[in-house]
């Protein structure tokens, strides 16, 4: 399951901008996305219900509900 993951998560180098984007901006957000998978899901999470997204995720890394 972990490695199926790995393979398909983003560089190194996305997170690494992101957490330097995080500590020199000016006017500081709750999140920055790292990623085209975390932007995706920060844009589901505008409109859908916090539940319906918490059980998607939850399903896609075979989380206990």
């Amino acid at each position: 399951m972990l490695v199926g993951t790995m393979e398909k998560a983003d560089e190194l180098d996305v997170v690494g901008q992101a957490v330097l984007r995080a500590a020199t901006d000016g006017k500081p957000r709750m999140r920055y996305p790292a990623g085209s998978v975390a932007r995706k899901v920060a844009f589901i999470r505008r409109f859908a219900p916090a539940s319906s997204v918490d059980t998607a995720l939850r399903k896609q890394l075979r989380l206990d509900s």
